[in-house]
């Protein structure tokens, strides 16, 4: 090593550490900053995935799955179909809801209107659901699409609900971070 740096002067040996020590700075404050921001929007996401799984207006929803007045009962005929006086415009919303049966049957999704994606949701015990507790977890896109998603399960009467978040924004934002923090290091 030292017949590579035994021509070049002082200032260029000094310059050239400076170079990788500052290299070797940003790239490390880059991936920590990208680590602790997905790790910020991660608790962000699961904090309303919660919220949302513990919501009264969530649990109204559901006791009258399907816009009917009787409540949710794996045995019992699906609600009669809402009329068109009945029916409202969907509503864009972050999450994506399934009522499952402890058999395993999906009663009812309800997803953003917009969406292009899902979840691949597991069938889960009532055991397994229950074990999870509030505890988010998380799934690939359904059918082979790229991307993931958070999910929240809470065991109700007859089956449990799952409520889901897509993470496309979260993946957006750390990868744009990513970009930006490589431009700024290739600039300096």
């Amino acid at each position: 090593m030292s017949a590579t740096w035994a021509p070049a002067s002082l200032r260029t040996r000094l310059i050239a550490i400076v170079v990788v020590l500052v290299t070797a700075a940003l790239l490390l404050s880059g991936l920590l900053a990208t680590s602790l921001l997905r790790s910020y929007l991660l608790a962000q996401a699961d904090r309303q995935l919660v919220d949302f799984a513990s919501s009264p207006a969530l649990g109204d929803q559901l006791t009258t799955a399907g816009g009917g007045s009787r409540p949710f009962s794996p045995g019992a005929p699906p609600n009669p179909p809402v009329t068109a006086t009945q029916q409202q415009p969907p509503l864009p919303s972050d999450f994506y809801v399934q009522l499952t049966t402890d058999t395993g049957s999906v009663v009812s999704t309800t997803a953003d209107a917009f969406s292009t994606s899902a979840p691949a949701l597991p069938t889960l015990s009532a055991a397994e659901v229950t074990s999870r507790g509030t505890a988010p977890f998380t799934v690939p896109a359904a059918n082979g699409e790229a991307g993931s998603w958070r999910v929240v399960t809470a065991p109700i009467q007859g089956g449990y609900v799952a409520v889901a978040r897509d993470l496309a924004d979260v993946s957006a934002i750390t990868d744009r971070l990513m970009v930006l923090l490589t431009a700024i290091g290739l600039a300096v």
